[in-house]
């Protein structure tokens, strides 16, 4: 076959079973997917140029049985595959027809479609950051474009709960060589005295228990990445040490005497700093260091429909990991989720959709599921009597400075719990279940600290 000019794939059929198989792969392969459900639809997409592979279902039921006849003629003059299911229909012989039974694609249809549709790019960042926004199109290109430049350092931006990590594995994925590690640390989660060594390794007898030489972060990450999570908690005195290591492009272990070659790309990450430079908990050399190229990312509230394609694919991922039954997202579950503000953005979701499906039991997350999940009633339906309460106003969900119900509880638990632990934070994060970090930032935003 031809190399096709362009990832993408065209089905007709009204089958949901069907189109939820070819989502999948589309997902997967990152390959544009186009549905004819209707005759009318059906007839637009035979008539269309653009399509790589295009599936049709023939089955009585199917749209394309009421389709224009004489839009399957222009395929002769198309270069495409065209896979028929339960044909009934001869092709044209300059058209490559592959017919299978309706059931034998449903079972095999990934690697059906995978023999024709080109795979997604291990290098692509797409094939890791999921998402159709702007912001994530945006993203995936920055990716692109600094990946070659192994030298330049990485500051990735963002909300808790982005998705930080995942961009810091894509600059890997990228570029990195076959192999190469990928080596990440939580800067908060390490005592202030064992980062140095943590970081730039020692030398047998640089301090009391250290027996034997140990090769730091730095080296474990060789050729590879090394990823500062949360680097904005690095401990004020070590920060200048990191900061000539990245000028210099070289090291010593603590205690050492030997220059070792800083090979690592280096890319951090901060939930500090969104609003410029000087709102950075770093020193401003540092800051400037670490952030040679700038990657800022959306928070989920501000990536419209990306929430039904995430959501999508963490049941998909919750399924393959436990090798439960197929799943589903009812449709009003999937408002549920878009109706949503995401405060934790992607990692709650990606939590709530995980609960959603433990409680579901069956092939469909409905409504009631991931209204559990998030911890509220369900919505009332549409043709339901409407309450009797009139003393609920839109005034009630909100306090005086606009905070809405729900984050006025959480606000509330969260100053007790810290006033409880007489404003020690690491027994309060431990009680509420949270980061330090996390918490740090919540009573900032409170006031509280």
């Amino acid at each position: 076959m031809d190399t096709p000019r362009r990832a993408s794939l065209a089905l007709m059929t009204n089958d949901p079973k069907l189109e939820r198989l070819a989502t999948s792969i589309a997902m997967e392969r990152d390959v544009e997917l186009r549905i004819a459900r209707t005759d009318l639809e059906a007839t637009e997409l035979l008539r269309s140029h653009s399509e790589v592979v295009r599936v049709i279902d023939m089955a009585p039921s199917s749209p394309i049985a009421a389709a224009d006849r004489e839009a399957l003629r222009l395929w002769t003059r198309q270069d495409t595959d065209v896979l028929v299911l339960a044909a009934r229909e001869k092709m044209a012989r300059r058209v490559q027809v592959l017919s299978y039974d309706r059931a034998e694609f449903a079972a095999c249809g990934d690697e059906i479609l995978g023999a024709l549709l080109p795979a997604c790019s291990k290098r692509d960042p797409a094939h890791l950051i999921l998402g159709q926004s702007e912001g994530v199109r945006r993203v995936c290109e920055q990716v692109r474009c600094v990946s070659q430049f192994r030298d330049v350092s990485v500051l990735v931006l963002g909300e808790t709960g982005t998705g930080k990590e995942v961009v810091a594995r894509a600059l890997h994925e990228v570029n990195a060589p076959a192999d190469a590690p990928f080596v990440a640390v939580n800067c908060a989660a390490i005592p202030a005295s064992l980062f140095e060594s943590e970081l730039f390794g020692h030398e047998a007898g640089s301090f009391t228990g250290a027996k034997g030489a140990r090769p730091g972060l730095f080296e474990a990450a060789a050729d590879g990445t090394l990823f500062l999570d949360e680097v904005g908690e690095l401990p004020a005195d070590l920060q200048p040490k990191l900061l000539r290591a990245l000028e210099t492009r070289q090291f010593r272990r603590v205690g050492g005497q030997k220059t070792i070659p800083l090979t690592a790309r280096i890319v951090s990450a901060t939930n500090r700093g969104l609003n410029g430079a000087r709102d950075s908990t770093l020193r401003l050399d540092l800051h400037f260091r670490l952030a040679g190229f700038t990657i800022e990312l959306s928070p989920l509230r501000d990536r419209g429909g990306d929430v039904e394609l995430l959501a999508r694919s963490f049941l998909e991922g919750f399924v393959r990991r436990n090798h439960t039954l197929p799943m589903r997202l009812a449709d009003g579950a999937l408002d549920v989720l878009a109706a949503h503000d995401w405060p934790g953005n992607v990692r709650e979701l990606k939590a709530v959709v995980e609960r959603a499906a433990i409680l579901a039991r069956s092939e469909i997350v409905d409504v009631t599921h991931v209204s559990d999940s998030l911890g509220r009633a369900a919505p009332r339906l549409l043709d339901s009597e409407p309450a009797n309460d009139t003393t609920l106003t839109t005034g009630a969900l909100t306090d005086g400075s606009g905070i809405s119900g729900l984050r006025r509880i959480e606000k509330d638990l969260v100053l007790a719990v810290f006033e409880d632990a007489h404003k020690n934070l690491s027994l309060a994060s431990r009680v509420l279940g949270v980061p330090r970090s996390t918490l740090r930032d919540k009573l900032r935003r409170y006031g509280a600290m």
